[in-house]
């Protein structure tokens, strides 16, 4: 039986080697394998035959060179939200470079943000061994925010911070001093009070009544007109007459000589009206007082 040679060769670093150089007999059929290292990978034969393992008849000598090369893989770096970060294309065994400045991750309304570290799924994340994916992995803070509740006149009545969240509460009634005018009650804060979402100020709102006053008029001997109850701002007037015989001599609280007059309603108030006897003066006499007398007798 005829015998055949068949010399198998593959490149490794551009330095063929001779793998294989056995007789064969005519007609045999030889599979050809290629079984690249770790971090190479089979590319092809010369003749640009892809098969591995590749099968061949023996029917001469024959000579089959395999290409193999170095594997390359893709190193990707991304943001929390898929976005590639970094991307690297490493060799078997290359050091995994790091990017050199972290990602961010922007805060949120609920969140803050500081980046941690990278996340992989593989054992060993130092070298390349195969397409490796780092996730960016970061520490969540919630967010707090300023709360202030103020007066209508600008006071601040209570100022904190609240989380995210949280419902602020101010446990007190607000009060406003109130004025000559008016008298305040408190209705609420200008806007509904809500989980805090961000910083926020509430103030609060009132109602007002106008206030009301009494101006007592009195007086004996004579009528006094006027008197009663009245709103702030209101203009009263007040009169004075007196009974027959009497006179009318001002008012006692102020000497006003005016029995009538016109009073500006902003306080309680008192008047008093001066009412005075009318008198006469009578002289009576004689020429001679030596002859005569004379007697008055009021009836």
């Amino acid at each position: 039986m005829l015998m055949a040679v068949a010399a198998v060769t593959f490149s490794f670093a551009d330095k063929p080697v001779v793998v294989s150089k056995t007789p064969y007999d005519r007609g045999s059929v030889v599979a050809l394998t290629v079984t690249p290292d770790v971090g190479y990978h089979f590319v092809e034969w010369t003749d640009h035959n892809t098969d591995n393992p590749r099968f061949v008849s023996m029917n001469d000598d024959m000579s089959f060179e395999a290409v193999v090369e170095m594997d390359q893989y893709t190193i990707l770096f991304k943001n929390w939200d898929g976005t590639v970060w970094k991307k690297d294309f490493l060799h078997y065994g290359d050091p995994v470079v790091f990017p050199e400045t972290d990602p961010i991750r922007d805060a949120t309304a609920q969140y803050s943000y500081s980046f941690y570290g990278w996340k992989t799924n593989k054992a060993n994340s130092a070298v390349a061994t195969g397409d490796m994916t780092f996730i960016a992995e970061f520490d969540s803070t919630i967010n707090r925010y300023a709360v202030v509740f103020k007066n209508i006149d600008g006071e601040v009545l209570q100022s904190l911070e609240y989380e995210y969240g949280e419902m602020p509460t101010y446990l007190q009634t607000p009060t406003l001093p109130a004025t000559a005018e008016f008298t305040y009650l408190f209705t609420g804060w200008d806007r509904p009070i809500e989980a805090v979402t961000e910083s926020v100020t509430y103030r609060a709102t009132y109602s007002s009544n106008r206030n009301r006053y009494t101006i007592t008029v009195l007086g004996e001997n004579g009528e006094v007109t006027g008197g009663g109850t009245y709103p702030y701002g209101t203009t009263v007037t007040i009169t004075a007459t007196p009974n027959d015989g009497y006179a009318f001599k001002g008012w006692e609280e102020d000497d006003n000589p005016n029995a009538e007059r016109d009073i500006f309603v902003e306080e309680h108030r008192t008047f008093t009206a001066k009412f005075e006897k009318i008198t006469y003066t009578l002289n009576v006499s004689v020429n001679d007082s030596n002859h005569a007398n004379v007697s008055v007798i009021a009836k």
